[in-house]
């Protein structure tokens, strides 16, 4: 998976690159002070210091956001595979089913009694209808 950002992290050369700027205006801005455009370069150094902890928050948040993405990742392939497995051990049982279904299909009769209006299933008849249940549960 692609990086979700267009720009890589900092690198330690640009962090000291940073560092060393961020210096020279604070240095810039204690030698102004007292002068008429003090306000200006001290500005400059205080934008420049929120920008470097908004950078550092945002290394870390990186840093976080990466971690979790593949925690998430690692998580997606193991229900994968364990969905892959059920469906498996599904399939099975369906087939297991719908030839347990044949068995009984053959076997399945009723009887009439004379006493009775209505037939009699033998067991297999009704072993029959709570397999037939069973496959249409599963959706076979």
């Amino acid at each position: 998976m692609a990086f979700p950002f267009r720009e890589e992290p900092i690198t330690a050369e640009e962090h000291e690159l940073i560092r060393q700027a961020s210096g020279a205006l604070y240095r810039r801005c204690e030698a102004v002070r007292g002068q008429p455009n003090e306000d200006q370069v001290c500005d400059e150094h205080d934008a420049m210091m929120r920008l470097r902890r908004r950078n550092e928050q945002v290394e870390k948040d990186l840093v976080e956001l990466t971690e979790e993405r593949d925690r998430i990742e690692r998580n997606r392939d193991m229900y994968r595979g364990q969905v892959e497995r059920q469906s498996a051990k599904i399939a099975a049982m369906r087939e297991a089913l719908q030839e347990v279904e044949e068995f009984f299909d053959d076997r399945a009769d009723a009887e009439y009694f004379t006493d009775s209006a209505a037939p009699h299933p033998n067991k297999e008849m009704t072993l029959l209808t709570l397999v037939r249940d069973a496959i249409k549960k599963a959706g076979a």
